[in-house]
């Protein structure tokens, strides 16, 4: 139970510190700009570094859960490029999901109010199928690594 809590919290975490890095950030160095030396500089550098570490921080989460969530962890599996393959799809499917439900999907329509739980749980569904493809990938370069070169 505590290596559960510690993944959840972990990982709660990471993808907080992504959204801040997101939507937050950037608002808070505008603020800061102002009153620090070079502050329209740190903007402009922010500007460019904001969604590959945001990416990083969810790359992050994914590795963490690939590194402690799995009941038995066979060694010599790596976590690094199904983490980062994991969290590039996931951005990428997060935004065909997005224009989808903008788009195309009726959902309130169709579903009434609980269309948003919907709309949710579909979301959901992509991202875990997502960071199984990703473990997916890790597990394939493991057995990749073991077997014998032709």
């Amino acid at each position: 139970r505590l290596i559960a809590v510690g993944l959840f919290l972990g990982t709660v975490l990471l993808v907080l510190a992504a959204c801040f890095a997101i939507f937050i950030g950037g608002a808070v160095l505008t603020w800061l700009s102002d009153r620090l030396p070079y502050g329209t500089l740190l903007v402009q550098i922010w500007e460019w570094l904001q969604w590959p570490i945001a990416l990083g921080l969810i790359a992050s989460a994914f590795a963490l859960l690939y590194r402690f969530g799995p009941a038995q962890r066979r060694p010599g599996t790596p976590l690094l490029p199904g983490a980062l393959l994991s969290s590039v799809l996931w951005l990428g499917v997060s935004g065909l999901f997005k224009l989808y439900i903008a788009n195309f999907g009726n959902f309130n329509q169709t579903y009434g109010s609980i269309g948003a739980v919907i709309v949710l749980l579909l979301w959901l569904q992509l991202s875990a199928a997502v960071m199984l493809f990703g473990e997916q990938f890790n597990c394939s370069l493991r057995r990749q690594q073991a077997s014998p070169s032709l």
